[in-house]
């Protein structure tokens, strides 16, 4: 009887190998995107809104620097442009830009988003500033931020907290006969608009007019300038501040907020002033 060789079945492995590794291929590629999108893109999406922020804060100091010009050479004739960026840049590959808001207004709310108003004891003084230009940025890895130009100042809140990043003209002079103080005040008029998105927008500024008045007194006199603003905590720290500054004596002037049915009033109060001059100046202001 003539005997059968059957095949003998042997273990392949190569295949064995290159299932292996496969599998290790996916589990180092699963391994470098969970390490990107945990740390790189985070990373650069900090960076990227960092810098826009700092990109808007030049804007708005280009913004302020237009108007102060244009009032110190009381043109009514010029106009300037400036630049605002809206939106961050999207991370490549692993998300969509961040759009922004670009808004000037006079009420937030049903509120009056920015006033200052100035008055002395007398009766003699009630001047007043009031427009804003806010924008809002969405950021989704650095803080959320607000910022804003107000009769001279730029102000930023970053979670709740307000700064002065760039003061208004405000000084105070501890004289021998008396206080010497110096306020700028300035409104912006022009048609409400709000406008969105990652664009760029415009925003165009022209001098309507300016004057600076003085006033001397003796015997001497009470001075008040109240500020509504939702940055009152950056308003608030600036009188203060310059205030300390100027070494005058605490007894002589005092920081305060108004009550609470206006929590977004302070108010800086001065005694002994002998002089008070003011400027005022009104801009138009057009967002495209």
């Amino acid at each position: 009887m003539r005997s059968r060789v059957f095949p003998t079945c042997r273990a392949d492995d190569e295949g064995v190998s290159g299932v292996v590794a496969a599998s290790l291929g996916v589990v180092l590629i699963s391994v470098l995107l969970a390490m990107v999108v945990t740390f790189w893109v985070p990373a650069w999406g900090y960076d990227n809104e960092l810098a826009h922020s700092r990109e808007v804060l030049n804007s708005f100091g280009q913004f302020k620097n237009a108007i102060e010009l244009e009032s110190l050479a009381a043109d009514t004739n010029q106009t300037v442009t400036t630049t605002f960026p809206l939106g961050v840049g999207a991370v490549p590959l692993f998300g969509s830009e961040s759009p922004g808001a670009l808004s000037f207004q006079y009420l937030d709310a049903d509120k009056v988003r920015f006033r200052a108003n100035l008055t002395d004891g007398l009766g003699q003084v009630n001047l007043s500033a009031a427009g804003s230009l806010e924008y809002y940025i969405f950021n989704r890895y650095y803080v959320p931020q607000t910022m804003a130009y107000e009769s001279g100042a730029v102000v930023i809140d970053q979670g709740g907290v307000s700064i002065m990043r760039l003061p208004p003209s405000l000084k105070i002079v501890n004289g021998s006969q008396g206080v010497e103080l110096t306020v700028s005040l300035v409104s912006l008029e022009g048609t409400p608009r709000v406008v969105t998105g990652v664009d760029s927008h415009v925003v165009t500024t022209q001098l309507t007019v300016t004057y600076t008045h003085q006033f001397t007194w003796s015997p001497l006199n009470n001075v008040t300038l109240n500020v509504t603003s939702s940055f009152n905590e950056a308003w608030g720290k600036l009188f203060n501040d310059t205030a300390n500054r100027s070494g005058l004596d605490p007894s002589r002037y005092n920081v305060s907020q108004a009550a609470s049915q206006d929590p977004y009033t302070i108010a800086l109060r001065l005694s002994n002033v002998r002089i008070l001059t003011v400027t005022v100046s009104l801009v138009s202001v057009r967002l495209d």
